[in-house]
């Protein structure tokens, strides 16, 4: 039997597939997991110009 993980690296992003297929966290567990995280898209910076620049502009390549 496999003991169940009860910390929260059982729910990173780069793990998270192998412990359900390992039956260390259920697909149920998960989703609700997933589910109960909060919405922090309101409070994330757009950063993309800053990275490519604007796109948009007549100079950009296309």
């Amino acid at each position: 039997m496999i003991e169940k993980r009860n910390d929260v690296l059982q729910y990173d992003k780069r793990v998270m597939h192998r412990y359900v297929t390992e039956g260390q966290i259920t697909q149920k567990e998960l989703e609700k997991h997933l589910a109960d995280l909060p919405d922090l898209s309101e409070e994330c910076e757009d950063i993309a110009d800053s990275i490519y620049g604007d796109l948009q502009s007549k100079d950009a390549p296309r």
